[in-house]
């Protein structure tokens, strides 16, 4: 599984991935990080899930990417994306249940940053 991605892909980060084990899919919090996500999928043959909520967003469309709706989809068996929202209306989580001895981990992405609070 990747979690968003980075703009610059090139066969030395191709070839970390697949050392590491490949990936067998790839979600993307936000627009943000659209820019790349046709060569990733390509490149490691993957498929891509975007919330429809920024179906708009999508340059570049293609069979690689499926488009869920509402507001959690089951991805694998212990990972969820859930739509939170946020200055994207698709914007997503990725909520990673069984791993960190049990107690999972959220990938957020910037839907969910912390601020100082003066008051």
């Amino acid at each position: 599984m990747l979690w968003d991605c980075l703009s610059f892909l090139d066969d030395e980060t191709i070839a970390a991935v697949q050392q590491l084990g490949g990936i067998t899919a790839l979600a993307i919090s936000h627009p943000h990080f659209y820019s790349s996500m046709m060569e990733w999928a390509e490149r490691l043959n993957v498929p891509i899930f975007l919330h429809e909520a920024d179906r708009e967003w999508v340059r570049r469309p293609n069979e690689r990417i499926t488009f869920w709706s509402g507001e959690t989809y089951s991805l694998l068996e212990d990972i969820t994306l859930v739509r939170l929202g946020g200055h994207f209306p698709g914007s997503t989580v990725l909520h990673w249940a069984q791993v960190a001895d049990g107690n999972g981990v959220l990938l957020t992405g910037d839907a969910i940053m912390v601020v100082p609070d003066w008051n």
